[in-house]
């Protein structure tokens, strides 16, 4: 290509020179033929959005209608200034709720593992197991009492029975306080 004028890019008269200048000025597009003349293009309007003192760094406030059409971009923490950040931010919104999805179809699966496995129970269970074990605790309790009745002598036996009863009673009602304030519910 060299040696045939025109197709080098060189300019060899002043008004080439000029032109050359002035689409240099406008940019590519000018040169390519797409915007002819000093016409500069239209400004595209934004949106308009805020940074807000109330939101975390780096998020800012989008605009009332566009949260009213996409309430899902609440959360999105940069500016949807024209269409193709609105898709970005759209994938981005759509790729959270999924795996929000992903994670409650995990936890309800591993709900379901460790009920089969027998690992977890439910609340039916945990009421029947603590009453069998509460059962199993005050059996062994009044076997200790009688046990401990018996050391004394006949004439006295009957007032340990009644002293060693409230014992027991004040020591389960010091267990039950206990247990309750451990799991946080109110005694």
């Amino acid at each position: 290509m060299s040696g045939k004028p025109g197709r080098s890019g060189k300019a060899r008269t002043p008004e080439e020179r000029q032109a050359k200048r002035r689409y240099a000025k406008m940019g590519g597009d000018a040169a390519a033929g797409r915007n002819a003349g000093n016409v500069k293009p239209a400004k595209v309007k934004r949106p308009a959005f805020t940074k807000s003192a109330s939101r975390p760094e780096g998020s800012v406030d989008h605009t009332p209608a566009l949260l009213a059409a996409f309430p899902e971009l609440a959360d999105y923490p940069f500016p949807v200034p024209d269409s193709l950040a609105l898709k970005d931010a759209l994938e981005a919104a759509l790729k959270q709720a999924k795996a929000r999805q992903a994670d409650v179809e995990l936890d309800e699966a591993r709900i379901k593992r460790d009920l089969s496995r027998g690992r977890l129970y439910t609340a039916d269970q945990i009421r029947t197991r603590d009453q069998a074990s509460d059962a199993y605790i005050l059996s062994r309790l009044s076997e200790l009492t009688e046990a401990a009745v018996r050391l004394f002598p006949l004439e006295s036996q009957a007032q340990a029975r009644r002293d060693l009863a409230t014992v027991a009673d004040d020591w389960r009602s010091s267990v039950a306080t206990a247990m309750r304030t451990t799991r946080g519910t109110k005694p």
